[in-house]
């Protein structure tokens, strides 16, 4: 045979072997098919009576006992076991006992243990716990505008004034005010202006708002300063009754996982209080912190302290000891060999 002549027998063989391969890929696809139509049934129903599907080769391969390992694990975590959960607890002051030093605005709830001043059959000490968020809360406007926080201050330096804790319209403050200065003393709101005018019948006085330590001066409208000394003196601003937020403080959360401020607390959020004194506060976070969230190194969590912060000195918010309510996130860590990856 010259060369560059075709080979007739050797065509022949090639084009037979083609025809081959061609029919056992056709049984192939028969034999797959077939193997898919007798898995077992993927539908099932849920407790709600939603039908759920599973998928057909992990009930298959199930059936049969011929998982590979790793596709096991690997089916079975993205499925089934999580490496993280997230578990929501409800947490609330009407659930602790009452004692002589009872305040709802600084309380301890336990998770676990008895003898526990709180009830811990629902909860459990949580391990490995890598995050913590407020979902909701429920607290009081406080009635009182004069509080602990707020009802004294200094004149002249060595002379305390303090007023009666309580709830006050701006011409009773202005009473009670005077009553307590004394003689000589004359204190006037003045309804246009919305200002206080605190004044002296005859000698010049000072008027430490400052060196106070105490919110008095936003109740009157001042400065956070002590005053010159003068017979008169006039607010510079316009009074302020309204507490404007409380700081919810959790001692236990790392700080990484806490809004970061000036005093260093473990703020886990901020709630302003806009509802009219003496009514309900319902706040939920907005939906946007669950992207902002920061994780810490897994820690257990038996208990934790609910504080409430009023808004001008970080001093306890004075409730009156109204309950409040609150509903946190936890997340706990289930796959503890992602720790060495950290």
């Amino acid at each position: 045979m010259e060369r560059g002549q075709p080979n007739n027998q050797l065509m022949d063989m090639l084009k037979l072997l083609q025809i081959n391969m061609a029919m056992k890929n056709k049984q192939e696809q028969e034999r797959k098919k077939q193997r898919r139509s007798s898995y077992p049934s993927n539908k099932y129903q849920s407790r709600s009576g939603r039908n759920q599907t599973i998928p057909k080769n992990i009930i298959y391969q199930n059936a049969q006992y011929t998982f590979d390992k790793n596709e096991y694990l690997n089916l079975r975590n993205s499925l089934f076991t999580k490496s993280i959960e997230k578990i929501k607890i409800l947490i609330d002051s009407k659930n602790i006992d009452h004692t002589s030093s009872h305040n709802t605005s600084n309380y301890t709830v336990y998770f676990d243990g008895s003898g526990r001043s709180n009830q811990t059959g629902g909860f459990g000490t949580y391990n490995n716990v890598i995050g913590f968020r407020l979902l909701k809360a429920i607290i009081p406007n406080s009635s009182h505008q004069v509080n602990d926080s707020n009802n004294t201050l200094i004149v002249n330096g060595t002379n305390t004034i303090t007023l009666d804790k309580g709830s006050y319209s701006t011409y009773t403050l202005a009473a009670e005010l005077q009553t307590k200065l004394g003689s000589g003393y004359t204190v006037t709101y003045i309804n246009v202006t919305q200002k206080y005018e605190i004044k002296h019948s005859s000698s010049a006085f000072i008027i430490n708002w400052n060196t106070s330590f105490s919110g008095a001066y936003r109740l009157f409208g001042f400065l956070n300063m002590d005053s010159v000394s003068q017979v008169e003196h006039i607010s510079d601003n316009s009074v302020d009754f309204s507490g404007h937020y409380v700081d919810l403080v959790v001692p236990e959360i790392p700080y990484i996982a806490c809004k970061h401020n000036g005093r260093g607390a473990a703020i886990i959020e901020r709630i302003p209080l806009d509802v009219n004194a003496g009514s309900l506060l319902a706040y939920s976070t907005h939906s946007s912190e669950v992207y902002t969230q920061n994780y810490f190194y897994p820690m257990k969590l038996s208990s934790i302290n609910i504080q409430l912060h009023e808004d001008t000195e970080g001093v306890l918010y004075d409730a009156q000891n109204a309950d409040n309510s609150f509903e946190f996130e936890i997340t706990i860590l289930k796959n503890t060999e992602l720790v060495d990856k950290w």
